[in-house]
């Protein structure tokens, strides 16, 4: 039996797991990419075609009854 040490992998994310990610899903990026880039420009350059502006009114009331735990 060999004594090797075990090397144990911490719980983060290597350059190896960024690369195969990256290459598993290259057709994936190669196809959304532009359309996400189109809509954050579109996004950013059209002005939005309403604003709604709202006000909440609340009330503060104020209770001057003291009334002690026997209700006197």
């Amino acid at each position: 039996m060999q004594n090797q040490p075990h090397h144990s992998q911490g719980a983060g994310i290597s350059l190896d797991d960024i690369y195969y990610m990256l290459f598993r899903h290259k057709w994936k990026i190669i196809i959304l990419l532009p359309r996400h880039l189109g809509a954050g420009v579109v996004y950013h350059l059209r002005p939005p075609e309403y604003e709604s502006e709202a006000e909440l009114m609340i009330r503060y009331v104020v209770d001057d009854t003291r009334s002690g735990p026997d209700g006197s």
